[in-house]
């Protein structure tokens, strides 16, 4: 009868990770207890317990180059945002600028008194005013007194100097100067149309009071260039923003 074999009987693991067992014959036979080991238990073989040299060198080669490409993102938004913020920019600033000149257009020749050949259109006057493609000159009677004041609101001007919309000034002691209302403006140009319906763009002593409507274009250029634009026109890198109004004077 052939005894029975019991099972390996597992006694301990080695320092070497191995583990030792001892295989049982049983109690009805004189036959020796044998001990073995058996193959290593989660081990890992010379060399295997980190990364190597060249591993190492080609994670950190994809993360720089996961790195560049949202360094790249990075820099396209922030310069597309900082564009954008320029085109509002100068939005703004032509609207402002019509704004500004359509307002006070409408008071040109306001003359309750109806004193005559004092109050309107002016062909030419002092510090550089005039009434042209470039400028506009006027006058009114803000305060209705039937007399031509010497203040601001009553001799009023505009020009572009230097990339400035300039607005004529006389200051309580009567100093007169171009003060800067609005940044950013380009170009201001006038046409002017009579009342037999002609349009001029540098209307003559004997067209000055036969204005019955002026019309505004006013453009506002960005500060900086954009590299990634080409103006079709200028062939440069600005970006510009052009608005026209058409304005009737009240009171003429």
């Amino acid at each position: 009868m052939t005894p029975a074999v019991r099972s390996p009987r597992a006694i301990g693991r080695g320092e070497d990770q191995t583990v030792r067992f001892t295989l049982d014959h049983g109690d009805d036979r004189d036959c020796p207890t044998k001990t073995g080991t058996g193959v290593r238990l989660g081990a890992q073989g010379p060399g295997r317990g980190g990364f190597t040299l060249v591993e190492l060198m080609i994670a950190m080669a994809l993360g720089l180059v996961v790195l560049g490409a949202m360094y790249g993102v990075f820099t396209l938004q922030n310069r597309e945002l900082g564009n954008q913020e320029q085109v509002v920019d100068i939005q703004q600033n032509a609207r402002a600028a019509i704004d500004i000149i359509s307002r006070d257009i409408r008071m040109a020749g306001f003359n309750p008194q109806r004193v005559t050949g004092t109050f309107g259109f002016q062909l030419s006057a002092s510090e550089g005013r005039a009434t042209n493609q470039g400028s506009v000159a006027f006058t009114c009677d803000e305060d209705g007194d039937g007399t031509l004041d010497a203040n601001d609101r009553e001799q009023i001007a505009f020009r572009v100097s230097g990339g400035v919309l300039e607005r004529y000034s006389i200051a309580a002691d009567g100093t007169k100067s171009w003060q800067p209302i609005v940044e950013g403006i380009e170009a201001l140009n006038f046409t002017y149309t009579l009342a037999d319906g002609t349009v001029v763009a540098n209307p003559t002593s004997a067209q000055i009071p036969s204005i019955a409507q002026v019309q505004i274009q006013v453009t506002a250029r960005t500060a900086k260039q954009d590299p990634a634009y080409t103006d079709p026109v200028n062939n440069d890198h600005y970006r510009r923003y052009t608005l026209t109004a058409g304005v009737v004077p009240r009171n003429l």
